[in-house]
């Protein structure tokens, strides 16, 4: 049986599968998810799972998508996530503007928006694997709407 709340990380910026392990990343945050699975009401999903979709992009903030799509063949409920890509400006572990693909800002009235903090992170790997679950965090802070029901974190 599928995990209730499970993670992918697709990439549609050139040369990041050059630089870091997607695999290795996604294996990371579904552990990170299962550990606070305990904290979110998933009875509420009523057997339905949620699919966090993160896409690298180049785009101007990390944005968490503010309606949930619903796929009722596959039982599943997908919140999107976009992470964008430093350059060597943001961050010593930047990659060239060249080397990010085509930039597509987020629309605020249709993400909550965060700003990114690449000073914080050592690395391309941390900064995105630390991103995603900062995302996660807000995502169930807010919570997400699957069949009338918010699922979130418990108080």
């Amino acid at each position: 049986m599928l995990e209730p709340i499970r993670c992918i990380i697709s990439n549609e910026s050139p040369n990041i599968n050059n630089t870091i392990n997607l695999t290795e990343a996604t294996n990371t945050l579904n552990e990170y998810i299962s550990k606070k699975l305990e904290r979110i009401n998933i009875e509420d999903l009523n057997g339905w799972s949620i699919l966090i979709s993160a896409t690298i992009r180049n785009t101007d903030s990390i944005g968490i998508f503010k309606r949930t799509k619903r796929y009722p063949s596959d039982k599943e409920f997908e919140v999107s996530i976009s992470i964008p890509v430093p350059t060597p400006e943001d961050a010593p572990y930047g990659l060239p503007s060249k080397d990010s693909g085509y930039y597509l800002p987020l629309d605020q009235n249709k993400f909550h928006i965060i700003s990114p903090q690449y000073s914080k992170y050592k690395n391309l790997y941390e900064y995105i694997t630390k991103s995603i679950e900062l995302s996660i965090n807000k995502a169930f802070e807010h919570g997400l709407t699957c069949h009338g029901h918010k699922i979130r974190f418990s108080k």
